[in-house]
């Protein structure tokens, strides 16, 4: 690649949103941020989430076959920074959640929420993108999705 420092900087402005995905491992719940995500078919309706490969929540995401993403607004950044980060045991403590259609964790903070059946898996570089089929979701308060840039598009 040609002046990767200058594609780096470029390729962080493309704006993305946040995102909490759920599901279960071992009957667990789990999370994690995620940023990588956008809907690819509207019949049927299906959403693609990019997952780091060896992550324990990509592991439940394929042990449960089905996910959560739960739509994040800018006054629940403080729930986005609990699930990206790894030093934090259990970040579903003190947080209002409800299992709906699929049995996952619903975060009730959230703005909305799309419950997913893992549709196909595809590996690109260090993630794999897994498809999710939306079988369920709703709007639970009226607001705008929270969407961030990075500083460098090689790394969160």
């Amino acid at each position: 690649m040609e002046n990767k420092e200058a594609v780096g900087k470029a390729l962080g402005k493309v704006a993305s949103g946040l995102h909490v995905v759920t599901s279960k491992k071992d009957g667990n719940p789990i999370g994690f941020t995620a940023s990588f995500l956008g809907q690819v078919s509207f019949d049927p309706p299906i959403v693609s989430v990019a997952m780091k490969k060896g992550r324990a929540s990509f592991d439940g995401v394929m042990e449960s076959k089905a996910f959560v993403v739960n739509i994040m607004t800018k006054e629940t950044m403080k729930l986005v920074g609990a699930f990206a980060n790894p030093k934090i045991e259990n970040p579903f403590e003190n947080v209002l959640c409800e299992e709906k259609t699929l049995g996952l964790p619903v975060l009730m903070d959230s703005l909305a929420y799309l419950e997913c059946k893992v549709h196909s898996t595809v590996e690109v570089g260090d993630h794999t993108i897994v498809f999710g089929e939306i079988v369920n979701g709703e709007l639970l308060r009226e607001g705008d999705p929270a969407t961030h840039v990075r500083k460098n598009g090689f790394s969160y």
